[in-house]
């Protein structure tokens, strides 16, 4: 169609962009600290975490781990309904609870 010069006018939704976490106005983009080295040589040292959807029988579920780089583990999650702030502060309380005192993690996030 393009080579003809042909536009069609209706066009279906693509199905894997309806939902979209940058809504209004997004903050500074924080220095890449890690450089896509996701690697830890011990626990607490690089922390990865972000939402993902799914959908689900009734409606979409929003998990969000915390993983550590350097145990391989996850070390908080939480899921929702909603992708929002609500959920964030829920995952950083769990993180809390658990990171020890002397920690300083670098946190990764896309």
């Amino acid at each position: 169609m393009r080579r003809m010069g042909l536009e069609c006018r209706i066009r279906r939704p693509n199905p894997y962009r309806k939902y979209s976490s940058y809504r209004d106005e997004t903050g500074a983009r924080a220095e890449n600290l890690l450089n896509r080295d996701f690697t830890a040589d011990r626990p607490w040292v690089k922390l990865g975490t972000d939402v993902t959807e799914f959908r689900v029988a009734d409606g979409k579920a929003y998990p969000a781990p915390v993983y550590d780089m350097g145990s391989k583990e996850i070390v908080a999650w939480d899921v929702s309904r909603h992708p929002d702030m609500a959920q964030q502060r829920r995952l950083l309380a769990m993180l809390e609870e658990k990171l020890p005192e002397d920690a300083d993690p670098i946190p990764h996030s896309d």
